[in-house]
């Protein structure tokens, strides 16, 4: 058998417990929601549910982008006090990945379409 060697990767460096607590009452108003249509609960304690998980929602990503805005200022701040510029072109390819050429770039019909019958057709001329 193949042992798998588990490596925590810490993606959201701005995580803090503020969030997490935002997350997890976002999870449990979510699973209150949905319990409340499960049971058929009345339409009206359903739609008081659902504007507080929505409450809830809001209030969490409104918190993850002012902790993440705060983090990319700090990264910012780091970068300039940087001699080599290293630091602001990692900082660039984190913000906008297109610059390290992560996208992919999508190219449609290279072989004009005659041109892909006339192989196709000699191929089969080939063969027969």
């Amino acid at each position: 058998s193949i042992k798998h060697k588990y490596v925590r990767q810490n993606r959201c460096k701005f995580w803090t417990t503020k969030l997490k607590i935002a997350l997890n009452l976002r999870n449990k108003l979510k699973r209150k929601h949905q319990e409340a249509i499960l049971k058929c609960k009345s339409q009206q304690f359903i739609a008081r549910q659902h504007t507080e998980m929505r409450k809830a929602e809001i209030s969490l990503r409104k918190q993850f982008q002012k902790a993440k805005n705060a983090s990319l200022r700090t990264e910012v701040k780091q970068a300039c006090m940087d001699e080599t510029g290293a630091k602001i072109w990692s900082l660039v390819k984190k913000i906008s990945p297109q610059t390290n050429k992560r996208r992919r770039k999508y190219e449609t019909q290279k072989v004009d379409a005659k041109d892909e019958a006339e192989k196709i057709a000699d191929s089969f001329e080939a063969i027969y």
